[in-house]
């Protein structure tokens, strides 16, 4: 039988190895991934339960969860979002064969949503797509992808 010392000895082991393993986790680099609904919401708006596919409207714009809504239009403040949720809610671990992107869709100029996540972009007759920005219209729109 295991003694209650042996017990507790494995028990402060596994705690140790826990807070490392989670201190690993926070050193390794992260993308934001969330989707800010834009000026059409704010934090008062009944968005919670909202899919992707009914604030898009299925008009193939990317969206992830997290939705995030924001007071008198601003966009989200990333470092408080940052300091203030658990990094796995709002961020992606980053992996070699990704980019961290941020899609900004204006109309008239306006910023409507941004869209931040881990993928990959291609970019016609360059390849994938290491840094920069990339913008193109479609529809009347902006969409701009950093």
């Amino acid at each position: 039988s295991v003694s209650a010392t042996s017990t507790l000895y494995l028990s402060v082991i596994y705690s140790v190895f826990k807070e490392i393993e989670q201190q690993q986790e926070l050193d390794d680099p992260y993308c934001f991934r969330f989707t800010w609904l834009g000026s059409k919401y704010n934090a008062n708006s009944t968005f919670i339960n909202a899919t992707c596919d009914e604030v898009t409207r299925g008009a193939n714009v990317p969206c992830t969860r997290p939705l995030v809504a924001t007071e008198n239009s601003r966009v989200p403040n990333v470092t408080y979002m940052w300091n203030n949720n658990t990094v796995t809610t709002i961020a992606c671990r980053m992996t070699p064969e990704n980019v961290c992107v941020k899609y900004s869709y204006y109309y008239n100029s306006a910023l409507e949503n941004i869209t931040y996540m881990c993928t990959k972009v291609t970019v016609e007759n360059e390849g994938a797509a290491k840094s920069g920005c990339y913008s193109e219209f479609q529809d009347g729109r902006e969409i701009e992808v950093c």
